[in-house]
């Protein structure tokens, strides 16, 4: 648009087309573009500040500054990285930004947003001890432990790939897990 007379800035947030969060080997909708328009009559810098209420989120790496002429548009990405376990499906999650003038702090201008927590299904493994040896004929136990790490219950398929000569006991061949 035309700029006007005194400085300012305006701001909206929306959901990123093209990019996800990858966590947990899901795909969380958590990356958003701030499109920023200097409406002032010269050129400034801006900075974009995320901004948090109790959210389980954070942003760890917050977007550089971006130079705008009278008028021009930019745009800048947010990615919302989950701090901890993610809340329970379709958990509301709200956010800020604030946009603010590097050489006129006094020039800024905020926006919120929100997004839906989705359904994540995510496992992890481990087996304790790890490395364990044993002699040829003979044999030993291991611990296989499946943690949920999603927020929604699923089920893992257990199958093992053996070497030729080894054996296994003990595997179910499913395992129902929680939400984590």
């Amino acid at each position: 648009g035309a700029p006007g007379a005194t400085a300012g800035v305006s701001v909206s947030l929306t959901p990123d087309p093209r990019f996800v969060y990858r966590w947990n080997g899901g795909e969380l909708p958590t990356v958003f573009l701030a499109t920023i328009v200097n409406t002032g009559p010269a050129t400034d810098t801006f900075r974009l500040q995320p901004q948090f209420s109790g959210s389980p989120f954070s942003v760890p790496l917050w977007p550089p500054a971006v130079t705008l002429a009278p008028g021009a548009t930019g745009e800048l990405s947010l990615c919302f990285v989950p701090g901890g376990p993610l809340a329970a499906p379709g958990t509301s999650i709200g956010f800020g930004a604030l946009v603010q003038s590097v050489s006129a702090p006094a020039v800024q201008t905020s926006t919120t947003g929100n997004f839906a927590t989705p359904a994540m299904t995510a496992a992890s493994m481990r087996i304790l001890p790890g490395g364990a040896e044993v002699a040829a004929g003979g044999s030993t136990q291991a611990t296989l432990t499946i943690d949920s790490l999603g927020n929604s219950a699923t089920t893992v398929v257990l199958d093992a790939a053996l070497a030729s000569g080894l054996a296994l006991s003990g595997l179910p061949p499913s395992l129902a897990l929680p939400a984590g």
